[in-house]
Protein backbone atom coordinates (compact mmCIF):
# COMPACT_ATOMS: atom_id res chain seq x y z
CA UNK A 1 0.00 0.00 0.00
CA UNK A 2 1.65 3.63 -0.98
CA UNK A 3 0.53 6.65 0.86
CA UNK A 4 1.01 9.82 -0.94
CA UNK A 5 0.07 12.96 0.61
CA UNK A 6 1.79 15.32 -1.89
CA UNK A 7 -1.12 17.25 -3.76
CA UNK A 8 -0.72 16.70 -7.61
CA UNK A 9 0.77 19.57 -9.43
CA UNK A 10 -1.99 20.42 -12.04
CA UNK A 11 1.23 21.52 -14.06
CA UNK A 12 2.60 18.17 -14.84
CA UNK A 13 -0.80 17.48 -17.12
CA UNK A 14 -0.40 20.39 -19.10
CA UNK A 15 0.14 18.33 -22.29
CA UNK A 16 -2.09 18.73 -25.58
CA UNK A 17 -4.28 15.34 -26.52
CA UNK A 18 -3.81 14.59 -30.74
CA UNK A 19 -3.91 17.90 -32.58
CA UNK A 20 -5.70 19.89 -29.53
CA UNK A 21 -4.11 22.99 -28.56
CA UNK A 22 -1.96 23.79 -25.69
CA UNK A 23 -3.15 25.53 -23.04
CA UNK A 24 -1.82 26.85 -19.74
CA UNK A 25 -3.22 25.79 -16.78
CA UNK A 26 -0.07 25.97 -14.62
CA UNK A 27 -1.62 29.08 -13.30
CA UNK A 28 -4.44 26.71 -11.60
CA UNK A 29 -2.20 24.45 -9.24
CA UNK A 30 -3.01 26.49 -6.42
CA UNK A 31 -6.58 27.29 -6.25
CA UNK A 32 -9.15 29.45 -8.69
CA UNK A 33 -7.09 32.39 -9.78
CA UNK A 34 -7.80 35.40 -10.69
CA UNK A 35 -7.73 35.94 -14.74
CA UNK A 36 -7.08 39.04 -16.64
CA UNK A 37 -9.88 41.00 -18.35
CA UNK A 38 -12.85 43.41 -17.12
CA UNK A 39 -15.09 42.73 -14.41
CA UNK A 40 -17.87 44.48 -13.08
CA UNK A 41 -17.78 43.83 -9.17
CA UNK A 42 -19.46 44.50 -6.12
CA UNK A 43 -17.44 46.92 -4.07
CA UNK A 44 -17.34 46.83 -0.25
CA UNK A 45 -15.49 49.52 1.44
CA UNK A 46 -14.19 47.94 5.27
CA UNK A 47 -17.92 45.81 4.49
CA UNK A 48 -19.93 48.33 3.40
CA UNK A 49 -21.49 47.94 0.07
CA UNK A 50 -20.35 51.34 -1.95
CA UNK A 51 -21.77 50.16 -5.93
CA UNK A 52 -21.13 48.81 -8.53
CA UNK A 53 -17.49 49.10 -10.35
CA UNK A 54 -15.63 48.04 -13.55
CA UNK A 55 -12.32 46.93 -12.94
CA UNK A 56 -9.56 45.60 -15.43
CA UNK A 57 -6.99 42.82 -14.24
CA UNK A 58 -3.83 42.47 -15.61
CA UNK A 59 -1.70 39.21 -15.89
CA UNK A 60 1.56 39.79 -13.72
CA UNK A 61 5.42 38.79 -14.94
CA UNK A 62 5.35 36.18 -12.19
CA UNK A 63 2.10 34.52 -13.98
CA UNK A 64 0.12 34.49 -10.83
CA UNK A 65 -3.09 36.08 -10.47
CA UNK A 66 -3.75 39.06 -12.15
CA UNK A 67 -4.19 42.22 -10.48
CA UNK A 68 -5.78 45.40 -10.18
CA UNK A 69 -4.69 48.94 -9.82
CA UNK A 70 -6.12 52.20 -7.84
CA UNK A 71 -6.07 55.99 -9.27
CA UNK A 72 -5.97 58.65 -6.41
CA UNK A 73 -9.70 59.84 -8.00
CA UNK A 74 -11.31 55.75 -6.98
CA UNK A 75 -9.89 56.31 -3.63
CA UNK A 76 -11.34 59.94 -2.95
CA UNK A 77 -14.77 58.11 -3.57
CA UNK A 78 -13.80 55.48 -1.46
CA UNK A 79 -13.17 58.38 1.71
CA UNK A 80 -9.77 58.33 2.00
CA UNK A 81 -8.42 62.04 3.35
CA UNK A 82 -6.75 63.74 0.71
CA UNK A 83 -4.04 64.69 2.71
CA UNK A 84 -2.66 60.76 2.66
CA UNK A 85 -2.43 61.06 -1.03
CA UNK A 86 -0.95 64.40 -1.36
CA UNK A 87 3.02 63.06 -1.06
CA UNK A 88 2.62 60.56 -3.48
CA UNK A 89 -0.07 61.94 -6.52
CA UNK A 90 1.74 63.08 -9.83
CA UNK A 91 -1.73 63.01 -11.54
CA UNK A 92 -5.26 62.37 -10.66
CA UNK A 93 -4.77 59.53 -13.35
CA UNK A 94 -1.55 57.66 -12.23
CA UNK A 95 -2.60 53.81 -11.39
CA UNK A 96 -0.99 52.26 -8.78
CA UNK A 97 -1.24 49.61 -6.40
CA UNK A 98 -3.83 49.93 -3.09
CA UNK A 99 -0.82 49.59 -0.66
CA UNK A 100 1.38 52.00 -2.65
CA UNK A 101 -1.49 54.75 -1.66
CA UNK A 102 -2.56 53.63 1.43
CA UNK A 103 -0.48 51.90 3.96
CA UNK A 104 -2.00 48.57 5.75
CA UNK A 105 -4.66 48.67 2.98
CA UNK A 106 -5.57 45.71 0.83
CA UNK A 107 -8.20 43.88 -1.26
CA UNK A 108 -9.97 40.96 -1.77
CA UNK A 109 -11.67 39.50 -4.86
CA UNK A 110 -14.10 36.80 -4.75
CA UNK A 111 -14.40 35.50 -8.42
CA UNK A 112 -18.11 33.26 -7.53
CA UNK A 113 -19.83 36.23 -6.29
CA UNK A 114 -17.95 39.25 -8.33
CA UNK A 115 -17.38 41.05 -5.18
CA UNK A 116 -14.15 43.32 -4.25
CA UNK A 117 -13.87 43.65 -0.15
CA UNK A 118 -11.15 46.98 0.16
CA UNK A 119 -10.00 47.06 3.66
CA UNK A 120 -8.61 50.49 4.44
CA UNK A 121 -7.67 51.17 8.17
CA UNK A 122 -9.70 53.66 9.70
CA UNK A 123 -6.97 56.54 10.24
CA UNK A 124 -7.15 57.10 6.33
CA UNK A 125 -10.84 57.56 5.95
CA UNK A 126 -13.08 60.43 6.11
CA UNK A 127 -15.06 60.01 9.06
CA UNK A 128 -17.90 61.74 10.40
CA UNK A 129 -17.89 62.54 14.06
CA UNK A 130 -21.14 61.50 16.47
CA UNK A 131 -24.23 63.75 15.78
CA UNK A 132 -22.58 65.17 12.63
CA UNK A 133 -25.72 66.16 9.86
CA UNK A 134 -24.39 66.97 6.45
CA UNK A 135 -24.72 70.70 5.34
CA UNK A 136 -26.60 69.78 2.60
CA UNK A 137 -29.23 69.30 4.65
CA UNK A 138 -29.48 72.33 6.85
CA UNK A 139 -32.80 74.72 5.97
CA UNK A 140 -31.64 78.07 5.96
CA UNK A 141 -34.95 79.12 6.32
CA UNK A 142 -37.20 81.65 3.63
CA UNK A 143 -36.32 85.25 2.39
CA UNK A 144 -38.01 87.35 4.37
CA UNK A 145 -38.04 91.00 6.94
CA UNK A 146 -38.71 91.62 10.20
CA UNK A 147 -39.14 94.44 12.63
CA UNK A 148 -39.20 94.44 16.09
CA UNK A 149 -39.80 96.86 17.98
CA UNK A 150 -39.85 97.52 22.39
CA UNK A 151 -41.68 101.19 23.38
CA UNK A 152 -42.43 102.93 26.22
CA UNK A 153 -43.36 106.46 27.57
CA UNK A 154 -43.95 108.41 30.54
CA UNK A 155 -45.18 111.86 31.59
CA UNK A 156 -43.34 114.17 34.83
CA UNK A 157 -45.64 116.85 36.33
CA UNK A 158 -43.97 119.21 38.66
CA UNK A 159 -45.15 122.75 40.11
CA UNK A 160 -46.74 123.07 36.65
CA UNK A 161 -43.67 122.14 34.64
CA UNK A 162 -44.60 119.18 32.38
CA UNK A 163 -41.98 117.02 30.67
CA UNK A 164 -42.58 113.97 28.45
CA UNK A 165 -40.50 111.19 27.55
CA UNK A 166 -40.96 108.57 24.65
CA UNK A 167 -38.49 105.62 23.71
CA UNK A 168 -38.46 103.26 21.09
CA UNK A 169 -35.89 100.63 20.49
CA UNK A 170 -35.77 99.01 17.10
CA UNK A 171 -34.67 95.23 15.52
CA UNK A 172 -34.84 95.13 11.59
CA UNK A 173 -33.32 92.25 9.86
CA UNK A 174 -33.44 91.25 6.03
CA UNK A 175 -32.82 87.31 5.14
CA UNK A 176 -32.58 87.00 1.42
CA UNK A 177 -31.06 83.81 0.01
CA UNK A 178 -27.40 83.45 2.16
CA UNK A 179 -27.18 86.69 3.51
CA UNK A 180 -28.66 88.30 6.85
CA UNK A 181 -28.86 91.50 7.40
CA UNK A 182 -29.38 93.43 11.00
CA UNK A 183 -30.28 96.58 12.35
CA UNK A 184 -30.53 97.40 15.98
CA UNK A 185 -30.94 101.37 17.16
CA UNK A 186 -33.12 103.48 19.59
CA UNK A 187 -35.26 106.66 19.32
CA UNK A 188 -35.21 109.27 21.94
CA UNK A 189 -37.73 112.00 22.61
CA UNK A 190 -38.70 114.57 25.09
CA UNK A 191 -40.52 117.56 25.52
CA UNK A 192 -39.75 120.06 28.28
CA UNK A 193 -42.60 122.72 28.19
CA UNK A 194 -40.78 125.08 30.50
CA UNK A 195 -38.20 125.56 27.92
CA UNK A 196 -40.58 125.27 25.26
CA UNK A 197 -38.12 122.69 23.66
CA UNK A 198 -38.13 119.36 21.94
CA UNK A 199 -35.18 116.87 21.32
CA UNK A 200 -35.63 113.96 19.37
CA UNK A 201 -32.89 111.65 18.10
CA UNK A 202 -31.79 108.60 16.86
CA UNK A 203 -28.56 106.25 17.89
CA UNK A 204 -27.27 103.51 15.55
CA UNK A 205 -26.05 100.49 17.88
CA UNK A 206 -24.83 98.00 14.40
CA UNK A 207 -25.52 97.27 11.37
CA UNK A 208 -23.91 94.51 9.70
CA UNK A 209 -24.52 91.63 7.00
CA UNK A 210 -23.52 87.82 7.87
CA UNK A 211 -22.76 85.07 5.76
CA UNK A 212 -22.25 80.98 6.67
CA UNK A 213 -19.67 79.12 5.45
CA UNK A 214 -20.54 75.49 6.19
CA UNK A 215 -17.55 74.31 4.57
CA UNK A 216 -15.25 76.24 7.55
CA UNK A 217 -17.63 76.47 10.00
CA UNK A 218 -16.96 80.15 10.23
CA UNK A 219 -19.24 83.04 10.09
CA UNK A 220 -18.12 86.26 7.73
CA UNK A 221 -19.18 89.85 8.96
CA UNK A 222 -19.15 93.13 7.32
CA UNK A 223 -20.62 96.11 8.85
CA UNK A 224 -20.52 97.71 12.31
CA UNK A 225 -20.24 95.00 15.29
CA UNK A 226 -18.45 93.94 18.44
CA UNK A 227 -15.40 91.87 19.16
CA UNK A 228 -15.47 88.44 21.08
CA UNK A 229 -15.78 88.78 24.81
CA UNK A 230 -14.65 85.31 25.63
CA UNK A 231 -11.75 86.48 27.45
CA UNK A 232 -11.91 91.11 27.04
CA UNK A 233 -14.43 93.28 27.41
CA UNK A 234 -16.20 93.32 23.87
CA UNK A 235 -15.13 96.33 21.62
CA UNK A 236 -17.24 97.91 18.82
CA UNK A 237 -15.64 98.31 15.61
CA UNK A 238 -16.97 98.81 11.99
CA UNK A 239 -14.96 96.63 9.41
CA UNK A 240 -14.89 92.76 8.05
CA UNK A 241 -14.83 90.04 10.63
CA UNK A 242 -14.38 86.03 10.14
CA UNK A 243 -14.93 83.88 13.20
CA UNK A 244 -15.76 79.97 13.61
CA UNK A 245 -19.23 79.30 14.62
CA UNK A 246 -20.04 76.52 17.05
CA UNK A 247 -23.03 76.21 16.43
CA UNK A 248 -22.23 74.34 13.14
CA UNK A 249 -20.21 71.72 15.08
CA UNK A 250 -22.07 68.39 15.95
CA UNK A 251 -22.60 67.82 20.29
CA UNK A 252 -19.39 66.02 19.99
CA UNK A 253 -17.45 67.99 18.47
CA UNK A 254 -18.31 70.68 21.26
CA UNK A 255 -15.52 71.36 24.22
CA UNK A 256 -11.84 69.77 24.91
CA UNK A 257 -11.59 65.75 24.69
CA UNK A 258 -7.77 64.34 23.89
CA UNK A 259 -7.42 61.97 20.48
CA UNK A 260 -6.73 58.20 20.66
CA UNK A 261 -4.41 56.75 18.23
CA UNK A 262 -3.81 53.26 18.23
CA UNK A 263 -3.18 50.20 16.05
CA UNK A 264 -5.76 47.15 15.37
CA UNK A 265 -3.79 43.82 13.82
CA UNK A 266 -7.49 42.47 12.86
CA UNK A 267 -10.99 43.46 12.48
CA UNK A 268 -11.09 44.86 16.24
CA UNK A 269 -13.44 46.16 18.87
CA UNK A 270 -12.19 49.53 20.88
CA UNK A 271 -13.59 50.56 24.18
CA UNK A 272 -12.76 53.49 26.24
CA UNK A 273 -13.94 53.88 29.47
CA UNK A 274 -13.47 55.95 32.28
CA UNK A 275 -13.49 55.36 35.78
CA UNK A 276 -14.79 52.07 34.38
CA UNK A 277 -17.74 53.65 32.89
CA UNK A 278 -17.77 52.92 29.16
CA UNK A 279 -18.19 56.07 27.50
CA UNK A 280 -16.86 55.05 23.88
CA UNK A 281 -17.22 51.77 21.56
CA UNK A 282 -16.35 51.26 18.18
CA UNK A 283 -15.00 48.67 15.30
CA UNK A 284 -11.70 49.44 13.29
CA UNK A 285 -10.19 47.85 10.45
CA UNK A 286 -6.92 46.46 10.49
CA UNK A 287 -4.35 49.19 10.59
CA UNK A 288 -3.85 52.37 12.19
CA UNK A 289 -7.09 53.93 13.61
CA UNK A 290 -8.12 57.40 15.77
CA UNK A 291 -10.74 58.44 17.71
CA UNK A 292 -11.04 62.08 17.57
CA UNK A 293 -15.52 62.67 18.13
CA UNK A 294 -15.13 61.74 22.28
CA UNK A 295 -18.25 63.63 24.16
CA UNK A 296 -16.42 66.04 26.58
CA UNK A 297 -15.81 64.16 29.48
CA UNK A 298 -15.20 66.52 32.50
CA UNK A 299 -11.98 68.42 33.55
CA UNK A 300 -9.83 65.10 34.39
CA UNK A 301 -10.05 61.21 34.43
CA UNK A 302 -7.94 58.87 33.30
CA UNK A 303 -9.19 56.58 29.93
CA UNK A 304 -8.76 53.59 29.94
CA UNK A 305 -8.51 52.28 25.82
CA UNK A 306 -9.07 47.88 25.19
CA UNK A 307 -8.68 46.77 21.69
CA UNK A 308 -10.25 43.35 21.31
CA UNK A 309 -8.77 41.17 18.30
CA UNK A 310 -11.08 38.84 16.29
CA UNK A 311 -8.09 36.00 17.53
CA UNK A 312 -8.63 37.27 20.91
CA UNK A 313 -5.76 39.22 21.61
CA UNK A 314 -6.68 42.40 23.33
CA UNK A 315 -4.45 45.71 23.82
CA UNK A 316 -4.70 47.62 26.56
CA UNK A 317 -3.97 51.09 27.22
CA UNK A 318 -4.56 54.28 29.15
CA UNK A 319 -4.32 58.10 27.63
CA UNK A 320 -3.65 60.98 30.60
CA UNK A 321 -6.49 63.39 30.60
CA UNK A 322 -6.84 66.89 31.83
CA UNK A 323 -8.69 69.97 30.59
CA UNK A 324 -8.93 73.66 31.46
CA UNK A 325 -11.61 76.10 30.38
CA UNK A 326 -11.32 77.18 27.01
CA UNK A 327 -9.28 74.38 26.03
CA UNK A 328 -9.27 73.40 22.42
CA UNK A 329 -9.19 70.20 20.46
CA UNK A 330 -6.55 69.88 17.46
CA UNK A 331 -7.55 71.66 14.11
CA UNK A 332 -9.76 73.89 15.94
CA UNK A 333 -10.19 77.53 16.88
Amino acid sequence: MILWNKPLEIGLCNKAVGNAQKIDIGRFKYGNPILPGEYSLDVYINGQWLGKRKFVFKSTRSNENAKTCFTPNMLLEYGVKPEILHHEVSSTFTCNDLDKWVNDAFYQFDTSRLRLDISIPQVALQKNAQGYVDPRLWDRGINAAFFAYNASAYRIVNNNHETNHAFMGTNVGLNLYDWQLRHTGQWKWQDHNEIQEKVSSYTSNNTYAQKAFPTLNSVVTLGDYFTNNNFFDALPYRGINISSDDRMLPNSMLGYAPQIRGYAKTNAKVEVRQQGNLIYQTTVTPGSFEINDLYPTGFSGELQVSIYETNGEIQKFSIPYASVIEMLRPKMS
